[in-house]
């Protein structure tokens, strides 16, 4: 792998990931407006924290070098 292209994914994996982040904050707090997309999407609010969590753990994974 060329210093380019691991530069290349660092950046845009960085990127995905603070996105992510982003996304997961008012989910693991129940904002009334994560809580009312969810309403409206028809899933159960108290699912909400949990998926938040999961976005959270998911962003912990990608991030670890080497991780199969």
């Amino acid at each position: 792998m060329t210093k380019k292209t691991k530069i290349t994914y660092w950046v845009l994996t960085g990127v995905f990931s603070a996105f992510m982040m982003m996304a997961s904050i008012p989910d693991v707090l129940s904002t009334p407006e994560a809580m009312a997309m969810f309403k409206h999407l028809g899933y159960p609010v108290f699912l909400l924290p949990f998926i938040g969590v999961a976005k959270l753990l998911g962003i912990v994974a990608v991030l670890i070098p080497g991780f199969p």
